[in-house]
């Protein structure tokens, strides 16, 4: 079983270009395991507390908010073509938080989406899939919408 990760952020044509990258692996679609990741980055300001912190309704929203399209797009996708996948959402750094999953599950290689970034925009973004790429013990794909 080939297992693979997919980091998948909230760009539909990016995650579509990452599910056709999977898509042309000489590889059996039944020997393929996918586990579409999608990172929320913390938006909660850590002053919160000075406010008495949020309503109920907005703390359980925040807990357990609701995956991008991209991600059910991708996960269709792949069903589509016959691809055994799981949907897993987590909360953090989006660096940190992909290679955590791979090593829980020992991915085979992670499929990384990428989007084209002026350096004074790396500096001040940072670059999600630039330290993927460094820091990661599995081999990584990049695929870029260019």
């Amino acid at each position: 079983m080939y297992n693979i990760l997919v980091p998948i952020d909230t760009n539909e044509s990016r995650a579509s270009l990452q599910v056709d990258a999977i898509l042309d692996l000489p590889v059996d679609p039944d020997d393929i395991e996918v586990t579409l990741l999608h990172v929320f980055e913390s938006e909660v300001p850590d002053t919160i507390w000075i406010a008495g912190g949020y309503s109920d309704e907005i703390e359980e929203e925040l807990d357990d908010p609701p995956l991008p399209s991209a991600v059910e797009h991708a996960h269709k996708k792949l069903a589509d073509a016959g691809i055994s996948s799981s949907v897993e959402g987590r909360s953090g750094d989006p660096a940190e938080e992909i290679l955590s999953v791979a090593e829980e599950i020992d991915c085979d290689s992670i499929f990384m989406g990428a989007r084209r970034q002026s350096p004074i925009g790396k500096v001040i973004f940072g670059n999600v899939a630039q330290a993927v790429l460094l820091d990661s013990t599995y081999p990584v794909m990049v695929i870029s919408e260019e």
